[in-house]
C-alpha cells in the first residue's frame, strides 16, 4: 500500500490481526514509520509525511519463510558438514 500526500500528515495504517511488517525479509515500511501493537492489530505511524509505504504479510507467508530458510540451512550443512571432515582428515 502507498499514498502520497499534497502536504505532510499525521498518518496511522492499522492492520487487522493476522497481518505484520515486523519480519524485515518480507515487510516493509517507509522510513518514519514507527511500529506499535494495539489488542488486535498492527499500527503503523508516520508524523509529518508526505509519502507512506507499507507492505505487509500474513501468518502463512513468515510460515513459508520459515520452513523455506530452514529447508536451506539443512542442505548447506549436508553438503558443507562432509567437505570440512575430509579436509580435516586430510591434515
Amino acid at each position: 500500500m502507498q499514498a502520497e500526500f499534497d502536504q505532510p500528515y499525521m498518518v496511522d495504517v492499522v492492520l487487522p490481526a493476522g497481518f505484520d511488517v515486523r519480519n524485515p525479509f518480507l515487510g516493509v515500511i517507509s522510513p518514519g514509520g514507527e511500529v506499535n501493537e494495539a489488542e488486535d492489530a498492527v499500527i503503523v505511524s508516520w508524523e509529518d509525511t508526505r509519502f507512506i509505504e507499507v507492505r505487509f504479510y500474513d501468518g502463512l507467508r513468515e510460515h513459508a519463510l520459515l520452513i523455506f530458510g530452514s529447508f536451506w540451512i539443512i542442505l548447506c550443512a549436508i553438503f558443507i558438514l562432509p567437505y570440512v571432515f575430509l579436509r580435516q582428515r586430510e591434515r
